[in-house]
């Protein structure tokens, strides 16, 4: 994994990271993604490698138990099919409002009873993507039924 990603790395570097217009270009991104791809990797590798040994990590398995893989396909079901209407809705509604619908749906199933806190991160995430991707990067995000503030 961490040569395919090394030498997506080096691709994304041969791309133009800025186009004439001064808005960012088809490299930006995949160089975000590849460096960021190379230091969790690596990380990884670091950590396996400074792992403790089979009987230890056997011991630490028992005392947490068994994971809760396929015992919720409702709440799965649910999660695709609003990734799936936040899809379709990204252009006619634009990118602020269909992530803050997306995001308050799935706090609501996953962070119950926690409304205000629920409510702020749905409005406070897309307007914090809002402001980072279109006004300080000019990267240009779907504008929908909002006009561009």
């Amino acid at each position: 994994m961490l040569v395919v990603l090394a030498v997506y790395t080096e691709m994304a570097f041969a791309l133009e990271w800025r186009t004439q217009a001064g808005r960012i270009g088809p490299g930006f991104f995949p160089r975000v993604v590849g460096i960021a791809g190379v230091a969790l990797t690596l990380w990884g590798l670091v950590a396996a490698i400074r792992s403790p040994r089979d009987d230890e990590v056997v011991a630490l398995e028992d005392e947490v138990g068994e994971a809760d893989l396929g015992k919720h396909p409702r709440l799965l079901a649910i999660m695709v099919l609003a990734a799936g209407v936040f899809a379709a809705t990204l252009i006619s509604l634009g990118a602020i409002i269909s992530s803050a619908l997306f995001l308050m749906v799935m706090l609501s199933l996953l962070n119950r009873g926690r409304h205000v806190v629920n409510a702020v991160i749905a409005i406070g995430i897309p307007l914090s993507m809002y402001l980072l991707l279109q006004t300080l990067l000019n990267a240009g995000l779907p504008e929908g039924i909002l006009p561009r503030f």
